[in-house]
């Protein structure tokens, strides 16, 4: 369930960054309100975007910010869970 969780703030956890530089940055957390997550669920899904983030070249991540409950519909969770799976890929 915490994969699940995780993957979902992704999606909806929006962040901005910026190429071309290699500063160590303090990343701007933005909690925001909700009935559906904990801090800690949040926290380790900031985990998991900083380390994402480490991994792209030229990327910093300044600013991390929990929009709202309102995205998570059942259609929502069912897409991203669907991306977990892997029914979805990226390159």
């Amino acid at each position: 369930m915490q994969k699940y969780i995780a993957i979902s703030m992704v999606f909806i956890m929006v962040f901005v960054f910026t190429a071309c530089t290699n500063k160590t940055v303090t990343v701007d957390v933005d909690y925001g309100d909700s009935s559906l997550y904990t801090k800690e669920d949040m926290d380790a899904a900031i985990e998991i975007i900083q380390e994402e983030f480490a991994q792209m070249e030229g990327a910093v991540l300044y600013s991390l910010s929990y929009s709202s409950d309102e995205c998570n519909s059942q259609e929502n969770i069912d897409w991203m869970n669907d991306l977990a799976d892997g029914a979805v890929q990226y390159t």
